[in-house]
């Protein structure tokens, strides 16, 4: 019963995420009533940012157990980056009354984050920890949000526990460059992708964290270059053709950043800053009545930014 299901968690640590769908689907046929799957398959939905789809998989998980914590959890996360805070809080304490575990603890935190209160997400992973000690996933986001609190100390020491528990795990370096990059140490980032790729060199998000952080650089060719390679390993990474298509638009070649952000809304066509974006490449690329209505587009979408870009642009 659980052979798609561990075949499905693999394809997901290799960032496979449309062949582990297909395997928990493929297993849902044979085991409908088998609530793992629709737990797992939820969590996969949520990298590929199918919102709706990871919802009805965690509604379905909990309609076949009412006490399945861990899909109350990543629910209630769900429902916290829609905005939905009321529900996503009373999902998530659910989750903690059902079982106070360091998975359902770091889920919590991760909610916290998404709300911006750090202060409390670092309660809660640090109670996570005091749970699972060796939880790596723990020890990363509290290092991410040590970041955005902006003590660099104590995001260290997180990494530097993660990496002493999994000394081969190319993603803590991977994790600690994104933490780099909120404290506006670019550099560092840069370094850091370097040795996940040495010690990984088919992990895709190393190449596209580092391309991120040449964009910051300014390094517009090493970010097509790298963000190439990410695609080259995993062609449904969004944010690869987004960042790659920043780095054309920077190089002025309009018309391939154009082509990078069509790809990119083929997966997500709600992306209010892809919309964004290709308007400015359009108003660039002389393709100015375009270029206008994509902008306007953003700004239906939420994007206060776009409306100003208009005034001054399109006008």
């Amino acid at each position: 019963e659980g052979a798609y299901l561990s075949y499905g968690m693999v394809r997901d640590k290799l960032y496979d995420y449309d062949g582990a769908v297909k395997l928990y689907t493929a297993g849902l046929q044979i085991y409908p009533q088998n609530k793992d799957y629709y737990l797992q398959r939820g969590i996969t939905y949520t990298h590929l940012e199918n919102s709706r789809q990871a919802l009805a998989d965690f509604d379905k998980a909990i309609a076949i157990d009412s006490t399945f914590s861990e899909a109350y959890g990543n629910r209630g996360l769900e429902k916290m980056k829609n905005k939905q805070v009321d529900a996503a809080l009373e999902d998530l304490n659910h989750a903690l009354t059902l079982d106070q575990s360091g998975a359902n603890f770091t889920l919590m935190g991760q909610a916290k984050m998404e709300q911006k209160d750090y202060q409390s997400a670092l309660d809660f992973y640090s109670r996570a920890l005091e749970k699972e000690p060796r939880s790596v996933k723990a020890y990363n986001l509290r290092g991410m949000n040590r970041a955005m609190l902006k003590d660099t100390i104590g995001m260290l020491d997180d990494y530097n526990v993660a990496m002493m528990i999994e000394p081969q795990n190319s993603n803590i370096y991977i994790a600690r460059s994104q933490a780099h990059m909120m404290l506006g140490d670019s550099l560092s980032a840069v370094h850091d992708c370097n040795i996940a790729i040495e010690k990984n060199n088919d992990n895709a998000l190393a190449y596209l964290h580092r391309g991120i952080a040449k964009l910051a650089l300014k390094d517009a060719r090493g970010t097509i270059q790298d963000c190439s390679k990410a695609v080259e390993l995993e062609d449904n990474l969004k944010q690869a053709y987004v960042k790659r298509g920043e780095a054309y638009a920077m190089l002025r070649n309009y018309p391939a950043a154009i082509a990078d952000y069509n790809t990119a809304l083929n997966f997500n066509s709600n992306n209010r800053q892809v919309y964004y974006l290709r308007g400015l490449s359009k108003i660039g690329n002389k393709e100015k009545n375009d270029g206008c209505l994509d902008l306007s587009k953003a700004g239906e979408l939420g994007m206060k930014e776009a409306y100003d870009s208009i005034k001054k642009l399109c006008n």
